[in-house]
């Protein structure tokens, strides 16, 4: 109950999303059938509450490194689907730990079903073979069969990581330019925390562009989020409780 209630006046704390996640993880029994759907859903809560935060990295690869410590390979790629076009703090490092991902692991256990049936049949036009020589087991989907040529499954599996990998590095530098749009904005805040002592001038100048900005190039969801950072900074200052009046 402490930690909802903290949750709900302070949603952007990924210190304390994390605490919290924690503190479910040691009481909750890890045997009980709701238990990973429970976790799941406090993560999903915490990252739509503070995922877009420029500095939410350390939120995203702890949900990462959970999913992936429970063999939801699948799981990691749609959380790594997520994050990848979120512009973040470390958003190249994630790039690297996706392509780490995809190397170290085989594509019908990190890609849902659709696409990499969707991707084996690309392939399978493209080599001039359509799969159709392994007959589906009882207890396999028709499409996700090993092909019997041990040659030609090598290669589909590099060909289908290099396709995976390709078809994220488009958004992956969309992100890049937008992280580069904000960086210096970001660089330039000192004080992200509350305090009495008052803001300077440049502190206050830059909040007031960078929100600027966003209302202009942003989404509705990375607007509101960066007003209630300001707001967290600069929350003795009432131009921006007016300008958050306006903009609502």
């Amino acid at each position: 109950m402490v930690y909802r209630r903290g949750l709900q006046a302070i949603p952007l704390s990924v210190d304390l999303w994390l605490h919290y996640i924690s503190f479910l993880k040691d009481c909750l029994d890890s045997s009980e059938p709701d238990t990973e759907a429970r976790i799941r859903s406090v993560y999903e809560n915490a990252v739509l509450a503070a995922g877009t935060d420029f500095r939410s990295d350390r939120l995203w690869e702890a949900y990462i490194n959970w999913e992936m410590e429970l063999g939801n390979l699948a799981n990691v790629t749609s959380v790594y689907d997520r994050i990848l076009g979120i512009p973040t703090q470390l958003y190249s490092h994630h790039f690297q730990r996706f392509r780490e991902h995809v190397q170290g692991n085989l594509p019908k256990h990190f890609l849902s079903l659709d696409e990499f049936i969707r991707l084996r049949r690309e392939l399978a036009v493209v080599n001039g073979h359509s799969g159709e020589e392994v007959p589906p087991g009882d207890d396999i989907p028709p499409g996700t069969e090993d092909l019997t040529d041990p040659a030609k499954l090598v290669t589909e599996i590099e060909n289908m990581r290099h396709k995976v990998v390709e078809s994220r590095q488009e958004v992956f530098n969309h992100n890049e330019h937008e992280v580069s749009k904000r960086w210096a904005f970001e660089e330039a805040i000192k004080r992200p925390y509350f305090h009495v002592k008052p803001l300077e001038k440049a502190q206050l100048n830059n909040w007031k562009e960078y929100l600027d900005f966003e209302i202009e190039n942003g989404t509705p969801e990375r607007v509101v989020v960066l007003f209630e950072r300001c707001l967290i900074a600069c929350a003795l200052y009432e131009d921006f409780w007016i300008k958050v009046t306006m903009e609502s």
